[in-house]
């Protein structure tokens, strides 16, 4: 069905604000997306996915930091960026990030909830990368087809 994107741009902020105000995180965002642009993707699975990102960011993150979440649609595809200036990702998982019960030792974590973000992103035929940035943090990159 087709999903009213600013709707749900919105939505996203307003689950996630109360969560990052306990921690004195902000969220910085961005929506470049057309006001009145209505992109076809479950709704349901694509908004698990990104609070679940931003969910990690602010664990990241601990206690004050910035998250970002932005949004534009670039090549004819929506792009959907999730980043944090945090400590990032240890080299040495980063690279199975995305494997079932690879974890980054959070208490009470399965290590399952990015091998679902990225089984949700496939079965919607987009891609998920993640990198560590230059200046620290960690950055998910989310690129889903319009329709």
């Amino acid at each position: 069905l087709p999903v009213q994107f600013d709707d749900f741009f919105n939505d996203i902020i307003d689950n996630t604000e109360p969560m990052a105000d306990d921690r004195e995180i902000r969220i910085l965002t961005n929506n470049r997306v057309n006001k009145d642009k209505s992109i076809k993707f479950d709704e349901k699975k694509i908004k698990r996915v990104i609070i679940n990102l931003i969910k990690n960011s602010f664990e990241a993150l601990k206690f004050q930091g910035r998250v970002y979440f932005e949004a534009e649609i670039k090549n004819n595809l929506l792009h959907l960026e999730i980043s944090d200036d945090g400590p990032g990702i240890p080299e040495k998982i980063i690279d199975q990030l995305f494997e079932p019960f690879v974890t980054m030792g959070k208490s009470g974590g399965t290590g399952l909830g990015l091998a679902i973000v990225k089984k949700i992103i496939s079965d919607h035929n987009g891609t998920i990368t993640v990198r560590n940035k230059d200046k620290g943090g960690a950055q998910f990159d989310i690129w889903l087809p319009k329709e």
